[in-house]
């Protein structure tokens, strides 16, 4: 076998897998100037597939243009606010067509930057955009601009936005026809919210609404295409709300239901959402912080989500041993979150043995959990996740329970007095010990 005399022998596949290991400015700045070669290799669609161009906010204008112009394979950008937005957009119309992703959530975008976005990036499917543009491309763009884009954000994160879109009504134009997936974040009654809801009501299959009202849900129930539904704060459950929240269980292709932070008096609502048979495909459900749960409603799940996979009821205050008995008999969890749900002991975590396809775990903020329950469940279920944050339990009873799952993989101990993470590490090096700070609560 003939010997590799420079790395210009090996075939464009291995030279692309040694590129991937390379920072893309590195790419883009040395390895492209190297020969004809490598500026080809270096634009090879698997190194940008999955890539996003985020200059830092201390980038001057002409760096981030001159990077673009030798980034033409280009699939995703996001501004930044300290950037001028003009001259990037205009570079990136010019020199990045195969754009598909672009994050502006900003306010600095004006309507000629809005105007170019929909001239110069024929590729563009996603967008996150901030309010203001959101109401200038609904408003003041010419019809049918945005006809092509699949996916749209518009969130914020102050009320004052949510006060912005809901005093401007004046929407005239339809610039998505073909939205399928979308998330918004409503504070008050927006016109421009319903209508940009209702106006792809045919084709939506994703969407994601936090501070959902009564004439909002009504238009959400003519979505019969989603599979996705997520609905968030919901503070204040009128009697409107509660005769057509069960409506959502009429939602023939829905796979993934989120109601997170519902609070209500009455059981009855999530009851009924749960009755005569509806959400039976359903995979994946969220109740987090749902005040009104109860042994009724999770019998309910039980008996008519035989699909279900995924579980999340953080927080869930009412959740007792009873509900955990109920909801046990979803033999076909694959993850259930139960942190923070502080009526939850022992007796009712044992019975979630009986999930034997269960791999992941959460049992953050609970406390009284012994070495012994955990061993009880390795018994009978493949655990690979494991989240014991805020847990009280020694070291050493951990070390013996963890040590006697060997499919377990991950184990979360955020801070956990009795527990050294370094020695956790030591004890059992084939789980990934992590005691950093989890990541924030998701709004969606």
């Amino acid at each position: 076998m003939a010997a590799i005399q420079s790395i210009d022998s090996l075939p464009d596949e291995l030279m692309v897998e040694i590129f991937t290991y390379i920072p893309m400015e590195e790419l883009v700045t040395s390895v492209q100037n190297v020969s004809r070669r490598w500026n080809s290799l270096a634009l090879d669609g698997r190194l940008w597939k999955d890539y996003t161009f985020a200059p830092p906010a201390n980038y001057g204008t002409e760096q981030i243009v001159k990077l673009l112009s030798k980034m033409p394979r280009l699939k995703s950008f996001s501004f930044s606010e300290m950037h001028d937005f003009h001259p990037i957009i205009l570079a990136l119309c010019r020199h990045c067509p195969e754009v598909m992703k672009v994050t502006c959530n900003t306010p600095n975008a004006d309507l000629e930057d809005i105007e170019l976005f929909s001239k110069g990036l024929p590729s563009l499917e996603y967008l996150n955009v901030h309010p203001t543009t959101l109401y200038h491309m609904m408003s003041q763009v010419r019809p049918n601009s945005f006809s092509k884009l699949s996916r749209l954000k518009c969130s914020w994160s102050t009320e004052y936005y949510g006060m912005y879109l809901a005093e401007h009504t004046d929407v005239v134009n339809i610039n998505f026809k073909s939205l399928q997936h979308l998330e918004v974040m409503t504070v008050y009654n927006s016109s421009l919210m319903e209508k940009l809801i209702e106006d792809n009501a045919g084709s939506l299959q994703q969407l994601s609404v936090s501070g959902v009202y009564d004439k909002l849900l009504s238009i959400i129930l003519k979505c019969e295409k989603l599979a996705e539904l997520k609905l968030n704060f919901l503070s204040r459950v009128c009697d409107g709300f509660k005769s057509s929240l069960p409506q959502i269980g009429k939602m023939k292709n829905l796979k993934t239901l989120s109601l997170r932070l519902f609070v209500d008096s009455s059981k009855d609502v999530l009851c009924n959402l749960f009755a005569d048979g509806n959400l039976r495909g359903l995979v994946e459900l969220d109740l987090s912080h749902c005040m009104n749960f109860s042994p009724r409603v999770a019998a309910s799940i039980a008996h008519c989500c035989p699909e279900l996979r995924v579980l999340r009821l953080q927080a869930c205050v009412n959740l007792d041993d009873s509900c955990m008995e109920q909801l046990a008999k979803c033999r076909d969890l694959r993850m259930l979150n139960v942190s923070g749900c502080a009526r939850l002991t022992e007796k009712g975590l044992a019975h979630i043995a009986s999930c034997r396809q269960l791999h992941t775990l959460d049992l953050a903020w609970l406390g009284g959990i012994s070495g012994l329950m955990l061993e009880s469940l390795a018994g009978s279920v493949g655990l690979r996740k494991l989240t014991l944050d805020h847990n009280e339990m020694s070291e050493s009873d951990l070390i013996n329970a963890v040590r006697k799952m060997p499919s377990l993989v991950h184990l979360r101990v955020y801070r956990c007095p009795e527990l050294d993470p370094v020695k956790l590490q030591e004890s059992l090096p084939s789980v990934r010990v992590n005691s950093s700070k989890p990541p924030r609560l998701a709004a969606w």
